[in-house]
């Protein structure tokens, strides 16, 4: 037998047509919300996040060597936000 029946797959295909255009405009609905309006200030964010890189030897790369006594004050949680 040499031809494929293919009167299954086509019945198929109409109920899922029909299923998707019955349920299509359902999707569109959706439920108005009244949210609150905020008055506060957003945060004040480094523009530039702090990346630190160290290598196998734990040392810094070359070309952004920087002492101990320069890199704890960057990573204390007060310089970064910019209070006190």
């Amino acid at each position: 037998m040499s031809e494929i029946n293919v009167t299954p797959m086509v019945d198929v295909m109409l109920v899922l047509l029909i299923i998707f255009m019955i349920s299509a405009p359902l999707l569109d609905v959706g439920v108005p919300l009244d949210l609150p309006q905020s008055q506060a200030k957003s945060l004040d964010q480094d523009k530039e996040p702090l990346t630190i890189s160290v290598n196998l030897q734990a040392r810094f790369p070359a070309n952004t060597q920087i002492g101990v006594e320069e890199l704890i004050p960057k990573l204390q949680p007060s310089r970064r936000r910019g209070g006190e």
